[in-house]
């Protein structure tokens, strides 16, 4: 039994004590915008309770280039608790990418020296330097007046 508590002892420190949610939605627009995102929708939806913990989703509506997305969506990644992004749908035109973060809490009761931590270091996202796949590959090519289409020598 011991065993048991020490295991969900460790597993609980990655969901927090129940999110406040004004707090959750300031913090989620804050790093959209230190991404260099624009957010045009950043809804709560209803929560979802089971015994020991509770969803708290929220659709996502973002704006911006690919990588600014992805380092948008690793920083979230890192954030002490989880949450899970589901239903990404990321578009071309216009730049927009859709989602669904949740966020998970843990409502129990806790032990005492149980609580909230990082998560785990792993993969980081660092676009520097890479292209856009959202961007053409080849924008308008357009010729030097003087070069020709056909270079045929005499």
């Amino acid at each position: 039994m011991a065993a048991l508590r020490a295991e969900l002892a460790r597993h609980r420190q990655f969901l927090p004590r129940q999110q406040d949610p004004p707090t959750l939605i300031r913090r989620i627009a804050d790093l959209g915008a230190g991404t260099g995102l624009r957010i045009n929708l950043l809804r709560p939806q209803s929560e979802q309770r089971s015994e020991l913990y509770a969803e708290m989703p929220i659709a996502l509506e973002l704006q911006g280039p690919y990588h600014a997305v992805g380092l948008f969506l690793d920083r979230l990644a890192a954030w002490p608790g989880l949450i899970q992004v589901n239903q990404l749908d990321m578009r071309a035109a216009g730049r927009m990418t859709r989602c669904l973060a949740t966020a998970f809490s843990y409502l129990g009761k806790d032990e005492a020296g149980v609580g909230p931590v990082a998560a785990p270091a792993g993969f980081g996202y660092d676009p520097q330097g890479r292209r856009d796949p959202m961007e053409p590959l080849v924008k308008e090519a357009r010729l030097p007046k003087h070069a020709s289409r056909w270079n045929v020598s005499a």
